[in-house]
């Protein structure tokens, strides 16, 4: 039997946002008897630690979007004797490193250019499109939103497979009480919570009955720290009043999804959520902006509503008539839940990517 396949991934070293928790989940399916996982990070911290925490072996490459970092790395491809590499962001280090090693390299865009890179001029974006297709074998991307936007670049031609995620048995409702509506994301201003905040001031004035919480915190920037503060600054009053909660995060299958009745994402320019496939996952209804991939995974009316983005009174008024027929919020976690299973599972994504993988081997070794 011939040895397995050593892959190596880039991770973020900040915090266990979706990419990362994705990246975990992934990684502990993988078939090692086919592909054995190596991860590098420009320095330690808890993405990282956790990866390492699964017995895969993890590297730390001091400077790694420089000059020095390309070159670092890919002496570590050539030493660890990687066959293949994937990105997971839009740093460039590893799909240069993967060049110069001579090795095929595979990017999984961790959003849209425009969102996920911070590049904001059109021109640019293209720019990077391009060369994302130039350095690459296969892009792989979790949403059609995604892909879409390497329809007119180089020939690579991009693949969509969906995040996946293991169905865990149904959460139980917590002990009866208010509605509880939450929202799960890092505080960074492309999730909106503003919006958020804005919707729950309104509703709150219409019932008496809900309570809201946001379970997030900030990564380590200064936009994010000082966009903490303004959410924290807008939701003090309704928190004063013991209705609004804002939290860190909590494991997904504990007090998060557990304490919620209906989980809201205002987020613009996501590219696949998987705040949302877990709500959905555990049985909740959903309500997301109509906005970026989420229109992909959420069925309007069906597993839960989609309003328009930046618009926080439609946010509003989606709350209030959901909350106004339980038994159509329990019939929509069904829903979501179902779809979930059959649609999302974290066991036939890996398959694809490994199936992605062996035909990238493949072209790589034809072209030798």
């Amino acid at each position: 039997m011939s040895a397995p396949v050593r892959v190596l991934y880039d991770l973020s070293p900040q915090s266990l946002g979706g990419t990362e928790q994705f990246l975990s989940r992934f990684l502990r399916r993988l078939d090692r008897r086919r592909f054995d996982p190596v991860v590098v990070s420009r320095r330690d911290g808890p993405p990282l630690q956790t990866i390492r925490s699964m017995g895969i072996m993890t590297f730390v490459v001091p400077s790694y979007d420089s000059k020095a970092g390309v070159r670092r790395v890919a002496e570590l491809i050539r030493g660890e004797r990687i066959a293949l590499a994937q990105s997971n962001y839009y740093s460039f280090t590893l799909a240069l490193a993967a060049g110069v090693a001579n090795v095929p390299h595979v990017w999984r865009p961790g959003g849209h250019v425009c969102w996920g890179s911070g590049i904001r001029s059109n021109r640019d974006a293209r720019i990077a499109v391009e060369m994302m297709g130039l350095l690459s074998t296969a892009i792989l991307c979790n949403s059609k939103f995604v892909a879409d936007q390497f329809q007119d670049g180089p020939s690579t031609r991009a693949q969509v497979i969906p995040n996946g995620i293991q169905l865990r048995p149904r959460i139980a409702r917590r002990s009866p009480g208010p509605f509880r509506i939450g929202m799960i994301a890092h505080l960074t201003p492309q999730k909106r919570h503003h919006d958020f905040v804005r919707a729950a001031r309104h509703v709150a004035r219409e019932r008496d009955d809900v309570q809201f919480a946001i379970y997030g915190r900030e990564i380590s920037s200064p936009e994010s720290r000082a966009y903490g503060g303004e959410i924290r600054r807008a939701a003090r009053a309704l928190s004063r009043g013991g209705r609004f909660v804002l939290s860190a995060f909590a494991p997904a299958e504990d007090r998060a999804l557990r304490d919620l009745d209906l989980l809201v994402l205002p987020s613009i320019g996501e590219s696949f959520s998987n705040a949302l496939l877990e709500g959905m996952a555990a049985g909740l209804p959903v309500i997301a902006a109509n906005s970026g991939g989420n229109p992909e995974l959420v069925e309007h009316g069906t597993t839960g509503l989609l309003v328009p983005p930046k618009r926080y009174r439609a946010l509003a008024d989606a709350m209030l008539e959901l909350l106004a027929d339980p038994v159509r919020m329990r019939a929509m976690g069904r829903a979501g839940r179902a779809r979930a299973r059959k649609e999302f599972s974290i066991d036939a994504c890996v398959r694809q990517y490994q199936r992605a993988y062996a035909r990238v081997m493949t072209d790589a070794h034809c072209q030798s």
